[in-house]
């Protein structure tokens, strides 16, 4: 029986002009590798002006246009709500931005930067990453292509 986190979940795949992917490290759990991501809060709209909140705080680029790729609740636990052990989460393909990135949030995030995939494997090998993302929504969106 999964609980579910009151708070749903959004997360941001974007990939810029050179075929990186926009990654950050976590320094709180789930600590690793990961994509944008975060919490609806009450006063955001819904999933997509989320997105635009979370990809600001984060990175500091301003999300243009968007496509929801992904609607599903996955086990996952959180932090926020320690008894929780399932999200229902709603991934974005982002393909078009304006801005630079840049290190937002230091106390949360090692790194904000562009990853090519050989770059985002070396991660996956050692398992130095967020599982929600590599072992759950990663694969589910490739399955479905």
């Amino acid at each position: 029986e999964m609980n579910l986190c009151p708070g749903k979940s959004v997360g941001a795949i974007i990939k810029n002009a050179e075929g990186k992917y926009l990654c950050l490290y976590r320094l709180k759990h789930p600590v690793g590798l990961a994509f944008v991501a975060g919490h609806i809060d009450p006063e955001d709209e819904g999933p997509s002006y989320a997105l635009v909140r979370e990809v600001r705080e984060e990175s500091d680029l301003k999300m243009v246009r968007c496509k929801l790729i992904l609607h599903r609740v996955f086990p996952n636990t959180c932090k926020a709500s320690p008894n929780c052990n399932g999200h229902e989460w709603f991934v974005y393909n982002i393909d078009w931005y304006e801005g630079e990135v840049k290190l937002m949030e230091p106390d949360k995030h090692k790194f904000v930067k562009w990853l090519s995939v050989e770059e985002i494997y070396d991660y996956v090998l050692r398992k130095d990453y967020d599982p929600a993302w590599f072992e759950m929504i990663l694969p589910m969106i490739a399955l479905m292509k």
